[in-house]
């Protein structure tokens, strides 16, 4: 594969297809997702149903106590969960046409690695969110903290959370735009006949040099998808 002026090769990212596709999690209700945020208004206090913001809200993250909505700014992610002393997940969404887009693919995979640090951010940096996440959303009536009581509960929940020996950390990629059936077909394509569309092997090295970051930092990844 060349990309950013560079060739690479890894013969064995091919023999590992049901692997990389193991972070696929196929939904078909997705496929009645229109948009990212949906038509928000300044008296609106929920964000649409059929947007991927209200499908993280309605499908996602029935079992968390606090919810919080990031976006925008200095966000860490479009949205972050935690349920108390078992995980903190950060949730990244995205919508588009469907298809196996790479330029689509690799935005969102770069968003989630440049903001995978933050999962583990000291006190000092998420007292600072507090300013943000007590207000409400760019403009509109809908609150910041999407469920649970209050903020100050959130931030010692979440550091609570952050510390405990056994909690599990957490990334979610969101996703309307691609299939998991086309795109296990498309990599078998490219294993058993040697071709496919040159967005390809780029998505093959976006999945899994996304799979080796979270690896390391002991971090979990899934990717929210149409079937």
């Amino acid at each position: 594969m060349y990309w950013n002026k560079r060739l690479f090769k890894d013969s064995a990212l091919i023999g590992n297809i049901e692997y990389f596709l193991s972070i696929f999690k196929e939904d078909p209700s997705l496929t009645s997702i229109t948009s990212e945020k949906g038509k928000v208004i300044k008296s609106s206090n929920t964000f649409d149903n059929n947007c991927i913001f209200g499908y993280v809200e309605n499908n996602l993250v029935k079992d968390a106590n606090y919810l919080i909505c990031d976006d925008l700014g200095n966000e860490w992610a479009d949205y972050i969960s935690i349920k108390d002393n078992e995980n903190i997940t950060f949730f990244h969404c995205k919508s588009g046409n469907e298809g196996l887009s790479a330029s689509n693919f690799h935005d969102l995979v770069s968003q989630a690695q440049k903001n995978l640090g933050n999962i583990f951010a000291s006190n000092i940096e998420l007292d600072r969110k507090k300013s943000k996440w007590v207000k409400k959303y760019s403009s509109t009536n809908i609150d910041r903290l999407r469920k649970g009581d209050n903020i100050d509960n959130a931030l010692e929940i979440y550091k609570r959370t952050q510390k405990s020996p056994n909690s599990r950390k957490v990334v979610h990629l969101v996703v309307n735009f691609i299939s998991k059936t086309k795109l296990r077909n498309a990599l078998y394509e490219l294993k058993n006949k040697g071709s496919a569309t040159n967005e390809m092997p780029q998505i093959l090295w976006l999945i899994s040099s996304l799979i080796l970051s979270y690896k390391e930092s002991n971090t979990d990844i899934y990717i929210s998808c149409l079937p």
